[in-house]
């Protein structure tokens, strides 16, 4: 009992003491911010701000009592726990815990509202718990010993974010995927290897300084190509190291960009020439070397026949008749094996290329020197337990490092993996993208000293392999039993990981059984022929004399095969792509869901980049992949329809090269699609493509026409060389390709090269190897059609014949600086006018953005931009974006809140959008928006179902070229401008409560193409001009009986019959009164016509059949009519105007007669019945007729009409 109380004495001791410490400590940290401890309970919530520097407080206590608290700053705290940030976690924003002894990072992820978050200067090395940070936009980790980058994936708002001085080494900096909002970055003082790690940070789009001094020597990095990288892939840097980007910077840079491009590329291209050079040499060779085996085997048949049977020469005549016809036999294997061997030998000149650029030459593949590859081979042949069998020649050797012989017994055969020991050309490849990787090194490996060991693992033909050799860190120079067993394999008991060795060199070896036939035996002749005569003389010196005859012995069976790249004729197992999405293992090394831009600072196409770059996420469901799978390559998998492909919805880059295809059917149900390789397949036709392609190769098939190409009006890169293609005819319509390889064809047509003209931005041309390329004059044409060419057939164009492309200028970025220096005053603005700037992209941090939450109209016309959702949630009610490129403005990106909540009047004319791009601009997600201005883009159809939102007033979309309408009743609507498009018909739109509609400038040719117009009850304007339907008769008649709510037509004041009446004789009467002599009028007669005006429409439509009679029934002929008296006669040949209805015809003689009731119809029904009497002298005093004036001024008017004297 006395022990349990001095037990419970000491704890109550304990947590009394630890008490006063907390409070101590509790107490400094008030002190620190000038805070009342005893006022901590009633006050604590008031106070947003606490700091505290240079030590004191090693623990966080009494947080809870600042429930307000948004901002935190510690700095030299010895704080090792982060957990009772909890209590602060609903407000706080702000937190800086630096220069301290900081671990372990739990308990910080419960802040979820912060913004801004320092920690530089600690020991993390496990960030993964700020992945929940999600609403952060300023983060350094700066000082660190982080392990791991993952966590920034997810840190979508991120726009500032430090990582220098981590000792970083390339496996960590690769597990990083960067949020592409970022603007500042901080990498330096980091242990990379080469710049190629930091090839990924062109994702950034939107940086603007970047820091990663020095990630190499100096002395190591191309400037030319770093700075060229730089200028590409960032067009709003403003920074590199701190030091700012002169405007003289992009003027050298930018340029230099296309010519190193075109450098690239005329290397690449004569890699590709040798290539098939090399298989037309083989092909070439290989029948006669084949023939000529045949006969030397025939020649030894003949002998051995002849030979008695106990002859010591018989034997070796068998022998060598043995490896005759076994040669002969292997031809077309060694082909086979020789075109594998020349794809690696391309692909690695290809991949050299591209790591020079994408390392700025920082990553070395070098060639081996002659020494190091004699001593390679040497070494593989010495340690291979079959070297009396074979010999392994070493074809193509590229070193990572060096090799000395010192190193004999440290090197060995890497195995590709537990199950699998053989490199195909895909992995060997994968393997140097991927080596320095986490991922890719996480697994255990198996090394083999025994070739042997990787020979049993081969198909029994094959002769070429793909090695690569390491170097063991572990093994000692007398040899790596302690690692090797005795078969040459990896115990597994060893768990050899990739931190014990390191990869030194890639080969390509050959082995070469005693006596066979090589691949360059097949490739040289002249080694062929050395070979053969060489063996002929040693059988002669043997006193064996064959009777070779090559014409008498020539084989009369030629091979079912005429070429490599042959088709075979026989029928194909049907394969397809849906039985290789249904096996997820098909998909390794082959698949990447990221989103990736399109453009790289490489000669490798994005596809390429994303495999070599990027991971595919673990997935659980097929559904799954379907939606997120991004990039696919399926080269190689023997496909022969594509069944299954249109499942993959969010699809951007495939390749399907090297497959079986005759047919890209389906792929049009591929919206995203940006990439398509389908080189080396069977196609001769093609469907229509997706009209968002980028970049198509449909290079070595059996094209003989461009007309695909008239859908493909945003294509910038097309490949199609080694093709049949006779016409160019469909290329005008690609209006944005900048390089075009149309090689290795059949192009004859000069005339063709004017095609040029309609591509301006073309930079790299290549027509050689067509018989149009040989023409005179071909060159200049050339020159003169396509002003901006940088290389033409693979030649670099000199700088003294180039244009000036004045199409690639200085770009900008929108920033809160930019707005600063062009609107000084923009904080008591309501309005943001930026036109004319060269903007390409919007560039404003999240925190910048609330800064401009008060403006309600922004103007960004006249600029280059493609997107406008980083301002979607901007409260602006006008938004002016005419004259830009835009492909997006509003989308959901999984927000709760709708893009542009307060938008009501957009305009975005005069942006080239087409049907395709009018799909993704997102207008039906502007559930407020009144008025949108679509005119003067290339539409040519109108979707109702686009524009169906609930408050939508007024369309324009005028000078597009609608043809047709796409229906979807659109009640909101009261305005609709269709002015000058290519409309025959109205039908079948539906805007019941429609007021104004313009539809002039278009072909509506009858009244049955305004149909729909009977439907608008509320129609108050039309206007139908500059259409041939006005012309006809019935057109007024028409609009008036079936919508007579109009009151204003084409432009003029609609009016009734009464109106109408009177401006018609009011018009007569002012032109009789021109020609009027002596008629006396009185007041009398005008106030009788005034109360007898009631003319009808029936009477106007009497006047014009008499005017107009039909052609099948001949008008009667009308009795002459006396002139007026008291007139005199008008001269018979003068000239007059006709009004008559609403026309007035011009008459260069005076009709003789006309028909009477053309004119008795115009006139009210009393006035014609005093026209019906005889005796026109008692007309004044007739009762009913008190106004003899008016009928005066009728009696006129037919004077005037039947003498021609009207005019």
């Amino acid at each position: 009992m006395p022990n349990l109380l001095a037990t419970a004495s000491q704890v109550a001791n304990s947590l009394s003491n630890l008490k006063a410490k907390y409070i101590k400590y509790l107490e400094t940290l008030c002190s620190a911010n000038g805070i009342d401890i005893s006022t901590l309970k009633t006050e604590g919530d008031s106070h947003k701000i606490l700091e505290m520097y240079f030590g004191g407080l090693p623990v966080l206590v009494g947080l809870k009592y600042f429930s307000h608290l948004s901002t935190l700053r510690l700095f030299g705290q010895q704080i090792t726990c982060l957990k009772p940030l909890g209590e602060v976690a609903p407000t706080l924003e702000e937190l800086w815990v630096c220069e301290g002894a900081v671990k372990d990072l739990a308990g910080i992820d419960h802040c979820v509202r912060l913004k801004k978050l320092f920690l530089y200067d600690n020991s993390i090395e496990d960030a993964m718990c700020l992945s929940a940070l999600t609403n952060l936009q300023y983060l350094s980790l700066a000082n660190n010993k982080l392990k791991s980058l993952t966590f920034i994936r997810d840190l979508k708002d991120l726009t500032n974010l430090s990582l220098a001085d981590n000792k970083m080494k390339d496996s960590v900096m690769a597990t990083a995927i960067w949020p592409e909002n970022i603007q500042h970055l901080d990498v330096s003082a980091n242990c990379f290897s080469s710049n190629r790690v930091i090839f990924p940070l062109t994702m950034l789009s939107s940086l603007r300084s970047l820091n990663i001094d020095p990630v190499t020597s100096q002395s190591h990095v191309a400037p030319n190509l770093f700075f060229a990288w730089i200028a590409h892939s960032f067009r709003f840097i403003e920074s590199i190291d701190d030091d700012p980007i002169t405007e003289s910077f992009v003027s050298t840079f930018r340029p230099m960009i296309d010519t190193i491009f075109a450098e690239k590329l005329a290397k690449l291209a004569k890699a590709d020439e040798k290539y098939h050079k090399d298989l037309r040499m083989v092909e070439k060779h290989s029948g006669k070397i084949e023939n000529r085996l045949a006969c030397l085997a025939e020649a030894l048949t003949v002998y051995k026949d002849a030979m008695q049977t106990k002859d010591a020469k018989k034997e070796i005549v068998k022998r060598v008749h043995e490896i005759c016809v076994n040669n002969s036999k292997a031809v077309k294997n060694i082909k086979k094996n020789y075109t594998l061997l020349s794809e690696y030998i391309r692909c690695l000149s290809k991949y050299r290329i591209s790591c020079d650029m994408e390392s700025c030459q920082t990553f070395q593949l070098r060639e081996g020197t002659p020494e190091e590859i004699a001593f390679i081979t040497q070494t593989l042949n010495y340690s291979c337990s079959m070297k009396n069998s074979y010999e392994i020649i070493v074809k193509s050797c590229s070193l990572l490092g060096n090799v000395t012989k010192n190193e004999t017994e440290r090197l060995f055969i890497l195995e590709k993996d537990s199950t699998e020991k053989l490199f195909d050309l895909r992995t060997i490849f994968n393997l140097l993208d991927r080596f320095t990787r986490k991922d890719y090194t996480k697994h255990p490996v198996r090394l083999a000293r025994d070739f042997e060991v990787i020979k049993k693992q081969a198909k029994e033909k094959t002769t070429i392999f793909f090695i690569p050799l390491v170097l063991s860190k572990t093994a000692t120079s007398r040899g790596a039993s302690k690692f090797i067993d005795e078969d040459g394999m990896s115990s597994s008991n060893d768990n050899l990981s990739w931190p014990d060795i390191s990869l030194v060199a890639v080969l390509a070896v050959e082995i070469q059984p005693i006596g066979q036939l090589t691949t360059d035996q097949l490739r040289h002749m002249d080694l062929f022929e050395e070979s053969y005569n060489e063996q002929l003389k040693k059988l002669n010196e043997m006193n064996i004399k064959l009777d070779v005859k090559e014409e008498r012995h020539r084989r009369i069976d030629e091979p079912a095969e005429t070429s490599i790249e042959a088709v075979s004729n026989q029928q194909s197992k049907i394969r397809k792509v849906s039985d290789v999405l249904a096996n997820i293992s098909n998909l390794t090394g082959r698949a990447c869901d990221e989103k990736l831009p399109f453009d790289w600072f490489t000669i490798r196409n994005p596809l390429e980049v994303a495999l070599a770059y990027f991971d595919f996420k673990p997935i659980k469901e097929i559904s799954d992949m379907m939606m997120r799978l991004t990039a696919l390559e399926l080269c190689d998998q023997k496909l022969t329809k594509l069944a299954g492909i249109q499942e993959l919805a969010s699809l951007q880059y495939l390749s399907l090269r090297k497959n079986k295809l005759s047919s890209l059917k389906k792929l049009n149900r591929l919206p995203c699609l940006k990439l398509l390789d389908a080189s080396f397949n069977h196609i001769a036709k093609l469907e229509q493509l997706p009209s968002s392609l980028l970049h198509l190769d449909l290079s070595h098939n059996r094209l003989q026409t461009l007309t695909f190409c008239q859908s493909l009006g945003n294509v910038r890169h097309l490949r199609v060389h080694r093709n049949q293609i006779k016409s160019m005819k469909g290329v005008e319509s690609c209006v944005q390709l900048e390089t075009l390889f149309i090689n290795d064809n059949l192009l004859k047509d000069k005339n063709e090269l004017e095609l040029l003209k309609t591509m301006p931005k073309l930079t790299h041309l290549d027509m050689s190897s067509n018989p149009l390329s040989t023409a005179e004059g071909y060159r200049s044409r050339v020159m003169q059609a396509a002003h901006y060419l940088i290389s033409l057939d693979r030649q670099i164009i000199p700088l003294e014949e180039r244009h000036v492309n004045t199409m690639k200028q200085t770009t900008r970025g929108l920033s809160l600086e930019l707005i600063e220096r062009i609107c000084p005053e923009w904080k008591n603005k309501r309005e943001l006018m930026i036109c004319d700037q060269k903007i390409e992209q919007i560039i404003l941090e999240k925190a910048q953005m609330e800064e401009l939450s008060h403006i309600r109209l922004i103007d960004l016309s006249k600029n280059r931009l493609s997107s406008v959702r980083e301002i979607s949630s901007f409260n602006i009610t006008h938004l002016i974006l005419n004259n830009n490129c835009l492909k997006t403005i509003a989308i959901t990106d999984g927000q709760s809140i709708p893009p542009f909540p307060c938008l009501e009047n957009l305009d975005i004319s005069n942006n080239s959008i087409n049907n395709t791009t009018i799909l993704r601009l997102g207008i039906p997600l502007l559930l407020k928006l009144k008025f949108i201005n679509l005119s003067s883009n290339a539409l040519s159809r109108f979707d109702c179902t686009l524009f169906d939102t609930p408050n939508l007033e007024s369309i324009d979309l005028s000078n597009n070229s609608i043809k047709t309408i796409i229906r979807r009743p659109l009640r909101a609507l009261t305005s609709l401008n269709l002015q000058n498009n290519k409309l025959t018909t109205l039908t079948p739109l539906s805007c019941s409560n429609l007021i104004s509609l313009d539809i002039s400038n278009n072909k509506l040719a009858s009244c049955a193409s305004l149909k729909p117009l009977c439907e608008f009850k509320s129609l108050e304007t039309l206007d139908c001009r500059n259409n041939s339907v006005t012309e006809r008769r019935v057109y007024v008649d028409f609009i008036k009986a079936n919508v007579p709510s109009v009151k204003r037509l084409d432009d003029e004041q609609m009016s009734n019959e009464i109106e109408i009446t009177k401006r018609r004789l009011s018009r007569a009467n002012d032109l009789i009164s021109m020609s009027r002599r002596s008629s006396m009028v009185t007041s009398s007669m005008l106030s009788w016509f005034e109360r007898e005006e009631g003319e009808t429409l029936e009477n106007v439509k009497r006047a014009s059949s008499f005017l107009e009679p039909s052609a099948a029934e001949p008008p009667l002929r009308p009795r002459r009519l006396e002139p007026l008296p008291g007139r005199r006669k008008a001269n018979s040949e003068s000239n007059g105007l006709m009004l008559l209805g609403t026309k007035a015809v011009q008459h260069r003689k005076r009709p003789s007669y006309l028909h009477q009731d053309a004119i008795y119809c115009i006139l009210p029904q009393q006035t014609r019945e005093y026209t019906n009497r005889r005796d026109t002298d008692n007309y004044a005093s007739e009762s009913r007729c008190p106004n003899t004036e008016s009928l005066l001024t009728f009696l006129l008017l037919f004077r005037a009409l039947f003498r021609g004297a009207l005019c």
